[in-house]
Formats: C-alpha cells, structure tokens, sequence
C-alpha cells in the first residue's frame, strides 16, 4: 500500500518503453492484493458504485467511438485498472496510522524526485527548450511534475500540523516543504505556482495570532530570494506572466484548443453519449487536421463521455468536495488542500487518465469515516464522565 503512494511522484518515468513505473508497481500491488483478499468486491461506499459505472460506460463508448480501437484500449488499459487499484488500497487503509505512514510515503518520494530536480539543475541537465529554461525531472510533464509534488508540500503540512512530530522531524518537513516550492517554481508550471499561491492563502486563514505573520513573511521571504536569485530570470517571467495570460483568454494556446474542440464537439452532435473515451485528439485531426491534447479534464470528459459522463464524472468529485466538507466541519479547512490542488489543475491540463484525484480522495473519504468513529466514541464516554 505505502509502495502506491510512494511511486506516485514517479508517475512518468519510463522503465521500459510502454511501461512507467507507477504501471509496474499497480500490476505488483494489484495482484498481491488479489491473492491476499482471495477476491474483488466494490466496497459499500458509494464513489465505487458510481466509479464503476464510470468505467463500464467509458467501455460501452467504444460502440459508438470514432476510433473504437483507441477508446476499447484506453477504456480498458486505464479505467478499470484504476477501478480495481482504489478498491484495494481503500480495504488496506484502515487506521489513521496507515494514512500517516501514507503521507510519509508520498513526502519521501517526492523529497527524492525534488533532489534529483536539483542534481539536474545544477549540472544542466534540465532544461528542454534553452529559450525559456523550464526545469524537467526525469522526462516527466513539467506540469504534471509540479501538482505532483504540491500534493508532497500538502502531506508535509498534514504530517506538521496535525501530528505529534519531534523537533528534527519538523526541520525535515520545513526543508522538504521548501526544496519542493524551489523545484515547482523552476518547473515554469503557471498552475503549480498558483497552486502553492492557493496553499499559501489556506495557511493565511489557519494560522492565527502572531505567528501567522512570522511564518507568512519567512515564506515570502525564501520564495522572493529563490525567484529572483536563485530560479533562472526567463522562468521567473514565465510565471509572473500568470495574470497577463488569463486577462488575455490565451493560456499558452488552451483557449483556442478548448474553443476548436467544443465546435468540433458540436459537429460531433454527440451531446449526450460523447465521441469516444479518449478519442479528443483524433476528433481534433478529424475536422482541423491538429491532433492536439485537450488540457481541460472538465472539458474533454464532457466531449468525449458526453453529458452522461459527465454527470458521473462530476459526481464522484462532489462526493470527494462533500467529504472534505465535512472534516472542515469537525476538523480544519486544510483538509480541502488534499483535492482543491488537483481541481486546480484538471482546469489546464488533461487528468483524466491520471489516478491522482482519486487515490488522494479515498484518503479523504477514510479520514472522514474515522473522524465520525472518533466523534461517537467521545459521545460514548462523555456520559461515563459525568457519572464519575
């Protein structure tokens, strides 16, 4: 279990040509788990019911594709492996220890990935287009690189706030928070700046009194030095560039791909079944000759599912946004940090094959169930305290 999370900031990089090792590392954890379980049952939790029609659907859209082979491969390659990881790792979580030690797992990844980022850096080895230095870890997507490791700066703020760590434990995870800002920062990514923007604003309402200032300009003051002396000046305007490129409705591009897919969608007249799980690209070389990704997880699910997919799709984060609700309610509004990042980013880039949203919502759903077992045993025994 801690294997999965643990691989999961390694999400791209390729052991073999076809194969990543988040693939091999499901495969072995998938297969261990059969033979430890001795079967596969959905859980009686609802985000499986509607993920497992999610997947039966997307594997019925190849009757009606305009590529059958690329959606029967993908539908079946993706969604269901997927389907039946969560239903897994959700039966072996089963205290909150499991999910400390997960979030341990996750941060020592990610520290691993930021470090061989640095290596990279500073052997020049990372740089894919010498016009604007866009710092790339081990072939993977520079966006996808940086939401991966906000979701380690998010475990290393779990682990700090709400968990009783010694002093040299704390020094590990402000170090590990402030190697992984540098690295997503030199990433170049716009969405995983505003993302730690996001994270930072969170903070802002957790933090109180006077320390709130202290840690706030401490903050300010690394990533201000790391922007402007230490992070290369091309890639720094790339970022600062952020507002300019959403006032422009441009989005390096995005705008115009959305807008070219949603009329070839309209072409289409496949409103309510889609044109195919996975097919965008090909639906785009179909009526303007540019096979280009969709960079919208939003936008591509409605066109290539339809509005029945969607309506699933959208269902199962609602169930994700209801959990975090909840633990708000008995808990903190940190805990909106374990989706909102990913939420974030399913606005610019295409996440729909990804597992992210969902292997950090089952913990979210699981923090939620333990929260109300931990709320009703203080209810059983506030009466036994009024006695004595």
């Amino acid at each position: 279990m801690y294997l999965v999370y643990l691989a999961t900031p390694f999400e791209s990089v390729i052991v073999i040509p076809g194969v990543s090792v988040v693939k091999v590392v499901s495969v072995v954890f998938i297969l261990i788990a059969m033979f430890y379980y001795r079967g596969f049952v959905l859980p009686r939790q609802t985000l499986f019911s509607i993920f497992g029609i999610f997947t039966l659907y997307a594997v019925l859209s190849t009757l009606w594709s305009i590529d059958r082979e690329v959606t029967l491969i993908n539908s079946i390659g993706t969604t269901a492996p997927t389907l039946i990881l969560l239903t897994y790792l959700f039966a072996a979580i089963e205290s909150k220890r499991h999910i400390e030690n997960i979030f341990k797992s996750y941060v020592l990844a990610s520290f691993v990935v930021a470090l061989i980022a640095i290596y990279m850096f500073y052997t020049g080895l990372n740089f894919v287009n010498p016009g604007v230095v866009r710092l790339s870890v081990l072939g993977q997507d520079q966006n996808e690189l940086s939401v991966l490791l906000s979701m380690g700066v998010v475990s290393s703020l779990y682990l700090l706030l709400f968990h009783q760590v010694s002093k040299k434990a704390k020094l590990y995870y402000i170090l590990v928070i402030i190697v992984l800002s540098f690295v997503i920062l030199s990433t170049g990514s716009r969405t995983g700046f505003i993302i730690l923007l996001t994270i930072g604003v969170v903070l802002f309402f957790l933090v109180k009194g006077a320390k709130k200032l202290i840690y706030l300009g401490i903050a300010a003051f690394i990533l201000s030095g790391l922007m402007l002396f230490v992070i290369p000046e091309s890639t720094t305007d790339r970022l600062l560039q952020t507002i300019t490129q959403i006032q422009d409705r441009d989005l390096t591009n995005r705008v115009e791909i959305w807008d070219m897919g949603l009329l070839a969608f309209q072409k289409e007249g496949a409103y309510i079944q889609g044109v195919g799980f996975k097919t965008f690209p090909v639906l785009m070389q179909k009526h303007f000759h540019w096979s280009e990704y969709p960079h919208n997880t939003y936008l591509v699910v409605l066109i290539e599912l339809g509005v029945i997919g969607f309506i699933l799709y959208m269902t199962m984060i609602f169930i994700f946004i209801k959990h975090a609700y909840a633990l708000y309610r008995t808990g903190s509004l940190f805990y909106f940090l374990f989706i909102l990042p990913i939420l974030m980013a399913m606005f610019t880039l295409g996440l729909e094959g990804r597992r992210w949203l969902f292997i950090f919502g089952i913990l979210l759903i699981k923090l939620s169930e333990f929260s109300i077992v931990d709320i009703e045993k203080a209810e059983e025994l506030k009466p036994l305290s009024n006695e004595a």
